[in-house]
């Protein structure tokens, strides 16, 4: 009778864990592809000899989830879309990533910059940002339904493959994202994502600007461009 009870109960979570399995990891993550204005378009920009940059931060966290997959920000990534116009400069100019920065108001009021989390998907910082686990919100879930002796072909199943597809699909898209090195001359443009690590949430409510540095690859001579969003 043991043996019978036994056997009903393992295909009880084999059927389970298969139902879980399916139910959650063959429907990807649904990211929406952000389309990308004109420079002039955009409320927050600068323009300095022939070259116009552009600024839309994704604060919100509607959006975040809609063209992100989750709320970076609660992970400490701002994802700032920048878009670069050569409208009239004869040179071709390239963004220093390295000197690029978030300016936000300290409690003393003044200007402090932040370090640019370039789009170097090798970087730690990153990797530790974007591959936070889901496990958990499966969990109390799985709980609830699932006989204690099931549990965890369950878990290791059902959670462990929707967290990997999640993460996977929302590392995939920042990688794509990215604004890439490229080289903008005169009567063209290019646009990407770079992405600012926070050392708080306090550092959105700081922030009132953005700095970045266009090089000009020919004189080697860089052009600033203050950004305010206020």
């Amino acid at each position: 009778m043991k043996t019978i009870y036994q056997s009903n109960l393992f295909i009880l979570s084999s059927s389970l864990m298969i139902f879980f399995l399916f139910a959650t990891g063959c429907a990807p993550v649904e990211i929406k592809k952000v389309t990308v204005l004109k420079a002039a378009d955009y409320k927050f920009r600068s323009e300095n000899a022939g070259l116009n940059i552009s600024v839309d931060p994704f604060r919100e966290e509607n959006r975040l989830k809609v063209f992100f997959g989750c709320d970076l920000l609660s992970r400490g990534i701002l994802p700032v879309l920048v878009v670069i116009e050569n409208q009239n400069a004869k040179d071709g100019y390239i963004l220093v990533k390295e000197g690029s920065a978030l300016v936000a108001m300290d409690p003393a009021g003044k200007d402090t910059e932040s370090n640019l989390l370039k789009g170097d998907y090798d970087s730690k910082e990153l990797r530790d940002a974007i591959n936070t686990a889901k496990a958990t919100q499966w969990l109390g879930f799985a709980t609830a339904i699932v006989p204690v002796l099931a549990l965890p072909a369950v878990i290791g199943g059902a959670a462990s493959t929707k967290g990997e597809m999640d993460e996977f699909e929302i590392k995939r898209n920042i990688e794509a994202n990215h604004l890439l090195d490229k080289t903008v001359y005169q009567g063209t443009s290019h646009s990407g994502f770079v992405y600012f690590q926070l050392k708080s949430k306090e550092d959105i409510n700081r922030m009132i600007g953005f700095r970045f540095k266009m090089k000009n690859i020919r004189s080697d001579e860089s052009l600033s461009f203050i950004i305010n969003i206020n």
